[in-house]
């Protein structure tokens, strides 16, 4: 369990911070580390880049694989925060679990290298599965993924929810913060509303027997269609997991319908078809789990939204879409719709 719960008001201070250096600092540094290892081993280009990992397409003796590797994210300005390289011990963790489950598919371990925080897994794309985010951006989203995403993160959740807590590289308090703050700053004043979605979020309680009453379980809280691959059967891949913690589970399920309506608004997914495929995959999710609350899944939605539109995670190329997107997510906060119904219904209707 990560005991990070505390998030500290910016202070001033006359010293300088050392942050902890790279510990691999080019592609080359990596490459030779891995045939130190006695791999056969060749890495290509870079087809991944976020704010802690790289990965890179490769070839071990003959097979296409990819290689990811993990650094520490130093804060650049106030508002951010020091990710240790720890998070590569989540993922791998995450990988383990999952390669033995029916219903949910992951990228398999080929070699770890816990010294190098760096992963060797398969390329499925050599199986035929695309990235569902190129997909999208393509204007090529098929419907007959939709169904099968629902299930798959529905099966994710449930099977999750047995898991034993194990220590993850970040706290729920630290995801809500960075997922959240847009929000606070559009509305400075909803100071109780803010505190009643952190406590829904983290699911924490600081006495043991109240801990036991609360829903905290593993949330996959990359789950954009940036990491799943999908093949023309719509049969799912999940990969990513890195930054896993424990909290509520429903914001797993809430990030990616989010994503699909953030990908409409920005013209890569027509809105009916959007809209039929945010409720075929919230149906297959309910035919396997439930949404505990359909309040606060909207208001995660919404969050996650507003997060969104101001370009994390998301390329936007003018200012209209910019707003659009704000639109979006202040009315679904603002209005603090019910249900799930309602949510879609302001989706529906934004313009």
């Amino acid at each position: 369990m990560n005991k990070n719960i505390y998030i500290l008001p910016v202070s001033v201070t006359f010293r300088n911070i050392k942050y902890p250096e790279k510990m691999i600092k080019s592609v080359e540094g990596l490459e030779r580390r891995l045939k130190g290892k006695k791999l056969n081993i060749s890495l290509g280009k870079q087809i991944h880049k976020d704010n802690m990992s790289n990965i890179y397409e490769a070839t071990l003796d003959k097979a296409k694989v990819l290689v990811k590797h993990t650094e520490n994210v130093v804060p650049e300005t106030p508002i951010e925060f020091l990710i240790m390289s720890d998070a590569h011990d989540t993922e791998v963790r995450v990988l383990n679990r999952f390669e033995s489950e029916e219903h949910i598919k992951a990228p398999k371990i080929i070699h770890n290298f816990p010294k190098y925080t760096t992963v060797i897994t398969e390329d499925v794309r050599s199986q035929g599965y695309v990235s569902l985010s190129e997909q999208i951006l393509n204007k090529k989203l098929s419907s007959t993924s939709a169904a099968q995403i629902g299930k798959s993160l529905a099966h994710l959740v449930k099977i999750s929810q047995s898991w034993e807590e194990f220590k993850t590289n970040e706290s729920a308090h630290l995801i809500f913060y960075e997922h959240s703050l847009e929000m606070l700053v559009a509305f400075p004043e909803a100071i109780d509303h803010y505190r009643f979605l952190e406590d829904q979020f983290t699911q924490y309680a600081e006495e043991k027997e109240d801990q036991e009453k609360r829903d905290r379980y593993f949330v996959w809280a990359e789950s954009s269609p940036n990491n799943m691959f999908v093949n023309k059967k719509g049969e799912i891949i999940f990969s990513n997991f890195s930054r896993g913690y424990w909290g509520d589970n429903q914001f797993t399920l809430a990030v990616f319908i989010a994503n699909i309506m953030v990908h409409s608004l920005l013209g890569s997914i027509a809105r009916a078809k959007a809209i039929d495929y945010i409720k075929t995959c919230i149906k297959a999710y309910k035919d396997v789990t439930e949404i505990r609350d359909e309040y606060v899944f909207s208001q995660y939605v919404g969050m996650e939204i507003l997060h969104r539109s101001f370009g994390k995670g998301m390329k936007l190329s003018s200012q209209k879409e910019k707003l659009l997107l704000q639109k979006l997510g202040l009315t679904i906060v603002e209005e603090k719709a019910k249900t799930i119904t309602t949510l879609i219904n302001q989706f529906k209707r934004v313009k």
